[in-house]
């Protein structure tokens, strides 16, 4: 991102706004509900938590600097959810 430039943040979709043009570019979405990310500033990439609370589906998405994926890691199904850090 750039100081002109947003990175927003909502349940399906990560989006780029441009502060000077108003513009709104999407640069990542999915089917699954985004929980929540982290960005790795030594791989410039993101790590993504999406999934579904209802199924206890879950995953995390790797995405590079151009919001891509690149790996893809799915939760094991358990009765209760554990919390997890990326590194």
């Amino acid at each position: 991102m750039s100081p002109t430039k947003d990175l927003v943040f909502n349940t399906y979709s990560m989006l780029e706004v441009d502060q000077k043009t108003k513009q709104v570019r999407v640069l990542y979405s999915s089917k699954q509900a985004l929980i929540d990310y982290a960005y790795d500033s030594k791989t410039k990439t993101y790590h993504v938590l999406e999934g579904n609370f209802e199924t206890t589906n879950f995953r995390v998405k790797t995405l590079n600097s151009h919001f891509k994926p690149v790996a893809d890691y799915k939760f094991q199904s358990t009765a209760r959810m554990m919390p997890f850090q990326v590194l």
